[in-house]
């Protein structure tokens, strides 16, 4: 395993960075980006298929850095058992942008205007990951297709803070034997929306 820091300025300072990579392990991390730059994240698999990224503990503290990023064309990644915390503004615990993953037991934290898990991706299996937000959705789908969503446990808290966003031009997800708890006004289990 490694322990890794960043304490960048400027954008793109990523903890670890799995570029057009495939079948590769990346386990037991502990990854911590610390820099005031935006847009760097803790592990970011960009054009990707078949990695194991497991029982890593993530932690991104300045906004837009998310802590797990799966971006597009990456396929058939395994992502579970991780520990992810994000403390910033508009910084996503598990992104994934057009990339089909199995996302397994994950626990997730966010505790400042940032969504537990931002899915704009067809066919992923999310399932029994613990997922706590503050202020903001615990799970936001838009653009996302015949997803298997069963077993997580959410916990929403804060005004108009719902445990499950849905866009209506998310088709065709299943959801079932979820646990979702909203303590704030306005707030909704799962809320569809056009």
């Amino acid at each position: 395993y490694n322990n890794v820091t960043t304490y960048g300025t400027s954008s793109s300072n990523h903890g670890i960075f799995v570029n057009s990579a495939s079948t590769q392990i990346i386990q037991g991390n502990i990854v911590v980006i610390k820099g005031t730059g935006t847009s760097s994240y803790g592990i970011y698999v960009a054009s990707g298929a078949g990695n194991n990224i497991s029982s890593n503990n993530v932690t991104t503290t300045a906004s837009s850095d998310h802590a797990l990023y799966i971006a597009s064309a990456s396929s058939s990644n395994n992502i579970e058992k991780n520990i992810v915390r994000t403390t910033s503004s508009s910084s996503y615990g598990i992104y994934l942008l057009s990339a089909s993953s199995n996302v397994t037991g994950n626990n997730v934290t966010t505790t400042s205007t940032a969504y537990g898990f931002y899915i704009t991706s067809d066919y992923n299996r999310i399932l029994s990951n613990i997922i706590t937000t503050s202020n903001y959705h615990g799970m936001y789908l838009t653009g996302a297709d015949s997803n298997l969503i069963t077993g997580n446990t959410i916990t929403a808290t804060g005004s108009a803070t719902n445990g499950v966003y849905l866009l209506t031009n998310s088709q065709s997800n299943m959801f079932s034997l979820n646990t979702i708890k909203t303590t704030g006004s306005s707030s909704y289990g799962i809320y569809f929306s056009a």
